[in-house]
């Protein structure tokens, strides 16, 4: 949830017009849904899209959750490993982001240059 709000914050900074914004969250999410398997089975999927589905930390919360919830297992590894680089990775481009802002808005004696 964090990591979504960080990136979402990134789209924000990048795209300042909100129906950019919400046109894009709708496709991110589209895409998102169609590699973490819930228009097909992730077993059904070709191979290429099962390697970039491991690697999306949503894919694992609406499969592998379900041994969580049933108390089969107490974590997920992967899950675990995957947010905490995105997690990392989000932090330092949105950083990147607000100093550069920053730097702008002081450079330009205080003003804020946007329309």
């Amino acid at each position: 949830m964090v990591i979504a709000m960080i990136i979402g914050g990134i789209f924000a900074y990048v795209f300042k017009n909100p129906q950019i914004l919400m046109t894009l969250g709708l496709v991110v999410m589209f895409v998102l849904y169609m590699f973490c398997g819930v228009f097909i089975s992730i077993d059904q999927m070709p191979q290429l899209f099962r390697n970039i589905s491991s690697y999306l930390p949503i894919k694992y919360a609406m499969n592998d959750f379900f041994d969580i919830w049933n108390m089969e297992r107490l974590l997920d590894k992967d899950f675990l490993l995957i947010s905490a680089v995105y997690l990392v990775i989000s932090t330092i481009v949105l950083g990147i982001c607000i100093i550069r802002e920053n730097k702008r808005f002081i450079y330009s004696g205080g003003k804020n240059n946007e329309k």
